[in-house]
């Protein structure tokens, strides 16, 4: 942006990178940041969208990985299980 500093567009392009699922590290670089905490530290409110993401796939392999247990396989296939 012509006539912009660095530090004068940081909140909206920070917004739009992170709406962008953008990686934070990328962000850091766009915005010339000295570390990534002093990114997250500013910005960690416009990733929340992370931590659901995070938690949906932990519950889809927790699903998949209850199923894979419940579903028989080669070896168990026309067992009857019960002690006869």
């Amino acid at each position: 942006m012509p006539g912009s500093t660095r530090r004068s567009r940081g909140t909206p392009s920070a917004s739009l990178l992170a709406a962008a699922d953008a990686n934070p590290k990328a962000v850091q670089a766009h915005l010339g940041h000295s570390s990534i905490t002093v990114t997250m530290d500013r910005y960690t409110h416009l990733f929340p969208s992370d931590v659901d993401a995070l938690i949906r796939r932990l519950d889809d392999i927790r699903t998949r990985n209850l199923a894979a247990q419940t579903r028989p396989n080669e070896r168990t296939r026309g067992i009857e299980f019960g002690g006869r």
